[in-house]
């Protein structure tokens, strides 16, 4: 969508700490299987090699304590 508005000249890049590198690389994976258009750049630093098992849970259980210091940092 962002490729396509009217404010943009079709080019998109993206870059981002944590969260907004997880964002990247889903909206690349996305885009990927769609068949959409690609992003022009991305500049993913310090996102989690997997959202379930580096972040948001241990062993299949929530990870309260992380989840707590990054909503306070919010």
């Amino acid at each position: 969508w962002a490729a396509d508005h009217q404010a943009c000249d079709g080019r998109v890049a993206m870059y981002g700490f944590s969260y907004q590198a997880m964002t990247q690389l889903l909206a690349l994976a996305g885009a990927v299987r769609a068949g959409t258009k690609l992003p022009d750049a991305i500049a993913p630093v310090m996102g989690a090699w997997t959202i379930s098992d580096d972040w948001a849970a241990d062993g299949g259980c929530f990870r309260l304590a992380g989840g707590l210091g990054w909503a306070i940092q919010m």
